[in-house]
């Protein structure tokens, strides 16, 4: 879906109608500024209506391309801003075609007659810039209703993005008592491998002190084992 949107030149426009109306005889110049000046305040207008609508379409257009129902509404939309536009080229040929003939008619020789036209001109101004900016507050309406909508919709997912965020919390809690339950584990399997070690070099002396007792061994030899014993848990002590 592509938005045919077209601007106004303005500086162009307005050479053009400067153009038309240095051709004019000088009585008619106090009228032919007005008309001038008005002219080009009306062409700013008009630009500015389109400016805001093509800005307007490119932020809240996309929104409606999400499902197919709102793919429909989207194009409903896009017709009406199509049909702005061309009504605003029709505007801006229509004005310039206006000037045109005015330049070019010598016949015109009355200031009554000048002065109807010129005021017939600007009220087609007024009237179709009026209309387009109603125009446009109709087509906001349908955007701000469809905005309404999803902004019915934003608490919701707050609560639940909420939500997610409590389950995170927990489950890194969870993590942190795992981590230290295994530093636990970690610390209990050292003792048991140091009891074992413990009990292991216990069993090695009572084997060596029944070897004592058998060979009719000296209180020396007694001694020495008791001192290997001490040293060996001194050692044991000190890791």
């Amino acid at each position: 879906m592509s938005t045919a949107i077209t601007k106004i030149n303005i500086d162009t426009r307005y050479q053009e109608i400067n153009t038309i109306n240095s051709t004019l005889p000088d009585s008619e110049t106090n009228y032919t500024t007005k008309v001038l000046a008005y002219s080009h305040d009306a062409m700013l207008r008009l630009n500015t209506v389109i400016s805001s609508l093509v800005i307007d379409v490119n932020l809240l257009l996309p929104m409606f391309q999400q499902t197919q129902r709102n793919s429909i509404l989207g194009d409903a939309v896009l017709a009406s801003i199509n049909m702005i536009c061309d009504k605003a080229n029709h505007l801006e040929i229509e004005t310039k075609n206006s000037f045109s003939a005015i330049a070019i008619d010598d016949e015109i020789n009355h200031q009554s007659i000048y002065k109807a036209q010129i005021q017939k001109s600007i009220g087609g101004f007024e009237n179709n810039l009026n209309n387009l900016v109603l125009q446009k507050a109709s087509l906001m309406s349908v955007y701000t209703d469809k905005v309404k909508d999803v902004n019915h919709f934003l608490p919701f997912l707050d609560e639940v993005t909420e939500r997610i965020n409590k389950e995170i919390s927990r489950l890194n809690d969870f993590l942190e008592k795992l981590n230290e339950l295994l530093s636990l584990i970690l610390k209990i399997k050292e003792l048991i491998t140091m009891i074992i070690t413990v009990i292991k070099t216990l069993m090695e002396i009572i084997k060596r002190f029944d070897v004592y007792r058998v060979k009719g061994s000296s209180s020396d030899g007694l001694v020495n084992l008791v001192n290997e014993l001490k040293d060996y848990l001194d050692g044991f002590l000190n890791t």
